[in-house]
């Protein structure tokens, strides 16, 4: 069973405000989660920054008196900070987990709430999340009884988070001091100047298993290749428009557990107002049990990215180039889950379906993988 989602906006007018989304939410989602802590945050009063948000200001400024009625505490941030709500995402990395919390507590922004999601963990994570969460207002730690993957571990913190603005932090990565502060400023600033954003991205750090970091900037003039560049843990989105896509998981669409940042911006399509902080904000942490080993040694990862790209073939025909890196993406995870043939059919298609440029450019980047692939495996 998992965890029912609460009722979502049905109209563009009552977006930006938590009561006017089906609050009062209970504080247990559903009977498949169980939730530890309390929200305990203001509307705030500042300047719309997406295009949704502004409509509904005498609902959005009763809602402190609504909580007041209800008994719950309540702080009164800046006037001029929105409220951010973190989502992070875990399953049998307590130790991770921490280390993540640990990065949004030191923000310089201090208008967050963190949902800790627990994805049914088996090792004993979770007494140690209660841990983590116990006595820290600005924490709650939703915990799901049956496992479900990270993308509707997600949702499920996007169905009991309540703010106009929502980070995804993922339980391995980690946040520089000033991201929330950057990321908000660059909406604050885009609104003020009349161009409201739907979300903000982050160039991000890399750093393996030795010590050896990488920096990743998305490409800020091209929204369709962030398609292939983007980490989650660097946005920050506008809750009413991460609404309009279906939120993490739509109802009724099938999961997906290695590629959901693919997925994602698959849907968000070009027609979202982006803007990228080229400031590495995020620190991606690679560790025995993460993405190198974890994802592309593994058929489902190979499965799933072939299932989202024939579900989004429409989306991507118009971006023969974007096509083309997701395509020599998945040519590499059949070859690491050591299906030899369907991996050189899919490098095959991604170096002859858009260009000799294109091609080229796949020959350089996945030949010596390739290579190495049908050396070492069998």
């Amino acid at each position: 069973m998992a965890c029912s989602s609460a009722s979502r906006p049905s109209s563009p007018s009552s977006r930006w405000c938590p009561s006017t989304r089906g609050c009062p939410r209970s504080s247990t989602p559903s009977g498949a989660c169980k939730t530890w802590g309390s929200r305990s945050r203001a509307c705030s009063r500042s300047p719309a920054i997406g295009t949704a948000w502004a409509r509904s200001s005498s609902t959005a400024c009763s809602e402190p008196a609504r909580r007041a009625s209800e008994g719950r505490v309540i702080d009164r941030p800046h006037p001029q900070t929105l409220p951010v709500d973190v989502i992070i995402p875990t399953r049998n990395r307590a130790g991770l987990t921490g280390d993540a919390l640990a990065s949004v507590r030191a923000q310089t922004y201090g208008d967050w709430h963190a949902y800790l999601v627990d994805d049914a963990s088996d090792d004993g994570s979770v007494e140690a999340l209660r841990t983590l969460a116990a006595g820290d207002p600005r924490v709650t730690l939703v915990e799901r009884s049956e496992r479900a993957g990270p993308q509707a571990a997600r949702q499920t913190g996007l169905d009991a988070a309540r703010g106009p603005l929502v980070a995804i932090l993922d339980s391995d990565d980690l946040w520089e001091p000033a991201k929330l502060e950057r990321e908000v400023a660059v909406f604050t600033e885009a609104a003020s100047a009349g161009r409201p954003l739907d979300a903000v991205l982050a160039a991000y750090r890399w750093v393996d298993e030795r010590g050896a970091t990488r920096v990743v900037t998305p490409p800020a003039q091209a929204p369709s290749r962030i398609w292939v560049t983007n980490n989650l843990s660097t946005l920050l989105v506008s809750r009413a428009t991460l609404d309009e896509v279906g939120g993490f998981l739509p109802r009724g669409q099938r999961p997906v557990s290695t590629c959901e940042h693919t997925e994602l911006c698959l849907r968000m399509g070009t027609r979202w107002r982006l803007r990228v902080v080229p400031e590495p904000l995020v620190i991606c942490r690679e560790h025995t049990g993460t993405r190198a080993s974890d994802v592309f040694g593994n058929r489902l990862a190979a499965e799933e990215l072939a299932f989202v790209l024939d579900r989004h073939r429409a989306t991507l025909r118009p971006f023969p180039d974007v096509a083309t890196g997701l395509q020599a993406q998945l040519a590499a995870r059949w070859l690491e889950a050591g299906e030899r043939a369907k991996g050189l059919s899919s490098l095959a298609r991604a170096v002859t379906g858009a260009g000799p440029r294109s091609g080229l450019r796949v020959l350089r980047r996945y030949g010596p993988f390739t290579a190495r692939a049908l050396l070492t495996r069998r």
